[in-house]
């Protein structure tokens, strides 16, 4: 059994009967009643024997017969050197520096019991405030000055309160009715009935402790009740006996029994030692130093050096007493932060022991241990060069785990690496760099362990250094091949992924069986490695069921994929999987919408190719035979010449200049129409239109989408046409070859159907020009009345507007001249410039330019004075 403290006899046989103690400073204070009812009160100072390990006491001073009747509670007050004493039913105030009585309170006698409070109110301003119960009322004083005033008004109970004790802002009292209860009182008189002290004790007892809490008892039992009055613990310690009195030494409480002494932890409820050698001690002090005794003897309690105790408690496996303890030894911070250190590490190894891995973790966590300390708990996780180290890591060899308890162990130890992995820790690792690999691998080796679904987020992992050796055997062992490739991925070896995915597409069986992974990795490689995605893809072609899965490795919506250079995959295209290049170019001119003009050519070039091959084949199962019109052709014609056609006409990046030139004189002249519509010359398009492909509807068309009035060479689109079907060119100045060698001829009636449908986007000056001397009147008569009757409404429109346009203009000046027009304004509160009085409704006014007003026959009045004076006055 520990033993915590040793009791040494201070005070043997006295032949006095002792009723209260108390301790101050290096002195303690005994209250005893004579033979002859005589109360004394002795004041002894102690002191350590030559041997260092045992007490001895001195009487100091004897002050005989200091109270009336025997003393039955006391309480001193180190602050103020102050003594509270109950004796003959008043509380005495006793200056310890005189030890003379300074005040009696309260006035009036009867007080069963106090409680003095100073300690709780230490964080706001302290003050010290005292408690007294008297007469089934409770009285409140406090410290003002060198006397006590009353601090609230008293409480009246239909009890006597025969024990107090502060509990924050409230109190614990102990009251009797049919038998005695604990109540808590609050300071506004509001009473809760808690539970009776028990059936076997008959005096309470009460012990306030730190945190607003208070410990009371029941027979055997102890409670502690928080600043509520609330039970703070689910199971409640018992001693052996019913204790006479409790005393606090923390982290210890102490316990005088009839029988003996004991000694428990506060926190934890271990009993730790047990003193038989003292018995029926009733009273008890504590301070600086602990006392108790019984009728005619006084121990001191003297604890064990601090440092000991920690090292019995240590081996005796109670860990948690042993760091309370730590705190007390007297020792350089430095020196208490390494000891401390070591009873967690031993606590948490001994509760690894015990399988309770989840609290072993968090103390590891706690004190930021060795990373290879507590890898080292694991069988076959540590590599080996850090095996050597652990000899002086851990106490003993760590328990083996198999089965439930290794996948736990597993999940802890996976908590601490996570959290170890954004600490530096101050550990055995000669660099941060190895400690990060170190931790990374082992979290790799924890995962595949457990089977655990984040094996690919944690190599994912930005800022992961796992070793790649080590995780490269521990991925193949568990043939965890998706991993290993993600884990090359990672670390840069697109070669070895590429090789390892390779390999494992041939395998049926495999996850990675097929292509599908491997146009993905190479879809994520991007631009830097485009030799390696080159190389790789074209064994992707050859295995690929469908090209347009293949295709995906240069067209997926992805940055990497983007990012290619287009130009040299256009040419790895065409050298190795020819039949990818068209939907190649679709892709980055439709969906990636590219502008550069090579791959707009490129593509127009492919689809023309195309079409001249399929044309070539259409006609001649068509031979003899009407053909479809350009784009209608059936099957895989009409589709790639209706995309070409369209292309044409769409796109604004391709360069016709370039182009034209390769497209045949001979056919095709629908796409040489849009080329020649997208260089400007618009006669020869439309020539193309009227005259080698006949379709005056199409001509029309034509002029309908590419006039503009405000471009200079599309305002006359519609002339133009006129122009060709009056004046036919010589189609062979524009490189066009006919079929049979025919050349166009006028077509008069053509041009002027145009004429009379689109007169008012033609110039009547510029197509009468154009037309033949012998064009009858009657030809043209209906143009002619249509342009005047058009010319006639515009001309009537425009003097309707100019009509319109003025007189908008008079009313805007009119508006103007009001606007601009000086104004007077002249209220009843107005006064006259020379009379100075108001005007009246019926008041003749006169203004000058300045704004001053006048009634009128003043003004009239001045004027005429000035007047005369001008007529009297000499010339």
């Amino acid at each position: 059994m520990h033993r915590a403290f040793e009791a040494t006899t201070v005070v043997n046989k006295l032949p006095l009967t002792i009723t209260a103690l108390a301790t101050w400073g290096d002195r303690f204070i005994v209250c005893a009643t004579g033979t002859q009812g005589d109360n004394h009160l002795l004041l002894y100072h102690y002191k350590q024997s030559n041997d260092q390990r045992r007490y001895e006491a001195d009487l100091e001073r004897t002050f005989k017969k200091f109270t009336a009747k025997p003393v039955t509670q006391v309480a001193l007050v180190m602050k103020y050197n102050l003594l509270f004493m109950l004796a003959d039913g008043e509380v005495l105030v006793v200056n310890l520096e005189y030890f003379q009585v300074i005040e009696r309170i309260p006035k009036a006698k009867g007080v069963t019991c106090f409680a003095v409070d100073w300690q709780t109110l230490r964080s706001a301003s302290p003050y010290l405030r005292i408690c007294i119960s008297a007469k089934k009322k409770l009285l409140f004083y406090a410290l003002k000055g060198q006397s006590f005033v009353t601090l609230q008004p008293e409480l009246t109970f239909p009890h006597t309160p025969v024990s107090i004790a502060w509990n924050a802002n409230a109190l614990i009292a102990c009251m009797k009715r049919d038998q005695l209860f604990y109540f808590r009182v609050s300071l506004d008189g509001q009473v809760k009935e808690l539970f009776p002290i028990g059936t076997i004790r008959t005096e309470p007892e009460m012990l306030p402790l730190n945190d607003d809490k208070i410990l009371v008892l029941k027979d055997e039992m102890q409670v502690i009740l928080d600043e509520n009055a609330r039970p703070t613990q689910s199971h409640m310690t018992n001693w052996s006996e019913p204790p006479n009195g409790i005393i606090l030494s923390h982290p210890f409480l102490i316990a005088l029994l009839p029988k003996c002494v004991e000694i428990r932890a506060l926190d934890h409820k271990l009993l730790l030692q047990s003193i038989s050698d003292i018995r029926e001690t009733k009273y008890h002090a504590s301070g600086k130093h602990i006392f108790v005794a019984n009728g005619h003897h006084v121990y001191k309690l003297t604890p064990l050096p601090y440092d000991i105790q920690v090292q019995q408690l240590v081996q005796q496996q109670h860990y948690n007493l042993a760091m309370q303890i730590c705190e007390l030894v007297e020792e350089s911070p430095e020196e208490n932060k390494y000891r401390m250190k070591e009873i967690q590490r031993l606590h948490a190894f001994n509760l690894f022991a015990q399988h309770n891995f989840e609290k072993s973790l968090e103390i590891y966590t706690k004190i930021d241990a060795d990373p290879v300390e507590v890898i080292g708990l694991y069988k076959g996780l540590l590599p080996s060069e850090f095996q050597s180290s652990l000899g002086n890591l851990h106490p003993t060899e760590p328990p083996p785990l198999e089965g439930e308890a290794l996948t736990r162990a597993t999940k802890c130890l996976i908590d601490f690496l996570n959290q170890a992995r954004f600490s530096k820790g101050d550990d055995s690792m000669p660099s941060e760099e190895i400690r990060a690999q170190l931790i990374d691998t082992t979290l790799l080796k924890c995962y595949v362990k457990i089977n655990s679904p984040l094996i690919n987020s944690f190599i994912r992992l930005r800022g992961s250094t796992m070793h790649l050796a080590e995780s490269e055997r521990v991925l193949t062992k568990h043939e965890r091949y998706m991993e290993l490739v993600e884990l090359y991925n990672v670390k840069g070896h697109h070669d070895k992924a590429l090789k390892q995915l390779l390999d494992r597409s041939q395998d049926m069986h495999s996850p990675l069986a097929g292509t599908e992974h491997i146009i993905n990795y190479l879809q994520g490689l991007g631009h830097l490695e485009l030799q390696l995605i080159f190389e790789y893809s074209k064994w992707v072609f050859q295995k690929v069921d469908n090209q347009s899965d293949a295709l995906k490795i240069f067209t997926e919506d992805m940055q990497e994929v983007e990012s290619l250079p287009r130009q040299k995959v256009l040419d790895h295209l065409r050298k190795n999987a020819f039949t990818l290049v068209v939907p190649y170019l679709e892709h980055v001119v439709h969906h990636w919408a590219d502008p550069t003009p090579v791959f707009h050519n490129h593509l127009v070039k492919y689809y023309k190719d195309k079409v001249e091959k399929l044309l070539k084949q259409y006609r001649q199962t068509m031979a003899g035979k009407a053909q479809a019109k350009a784009g209608q052709e059936p099957d895989e014609l009409g589709r790639v010449r209706r995309k070409l056609l369209h292309f044409l006409e769409t796109s604004q990046h391709y360069v016709p200049a370039e182009l034209i030139s390769s497209f045949p004189s001979g056919d095709l002249f629908e796409e040489r129409a849009l080329l020649l519509c997208r260089l400007g010359r618009h006669e020869v398009a439309l020539a193309i239109y009227a005259h080698v492909m006949k379709e005056p509807e199409m001509a029309e068309e034509y002029c309908k989408k590419n006039y503009d009035l405000d471009k200079e060479d599309s305002r006359e689109v519609y002339l133009s046409l006129i122009k060709m079907y009056l004046s036919p060119p010589n189609m062979d100045d524009y490189g066009i070859s006919l079929p049979g060698g025919v050349k166009p001829e006028p077509n008069v009636n053509a041009a002027l159907r145009v004429l009379t449908k689109h007169y008012d986007l033609i110039d009547t000056v510029k197509v009468l020009d154009l037309l033949p001397k012998e064009t009858s009147i009657k030809s043209i008569k209906k143009f002619l009345t249509i342009v005047c009757q058009e010319k006639h409404v515009v001309r009537k429109r425009n003097h309707v507007l100019r009509s319109l346009f003025f007189a908008e203009h008079l009313q805007v000046q009119q508006q103007r001249i009001t606007s601009e027009r000086p104004r007077c304004l002249v209220t009843e509160e107005t006064l006259c410039a020379s009379c100075r009085k108001r005007f009246t409704e019926t008041s003749a006014i006169a203004r000058y330019p300045t704004g001053e007003v006048e009634h009128y026959f003043c003004w009239k009045g001045k004027a005429d004075r000035e007047q005369k004076k001008e007529d009297t006055s000499p010339d």
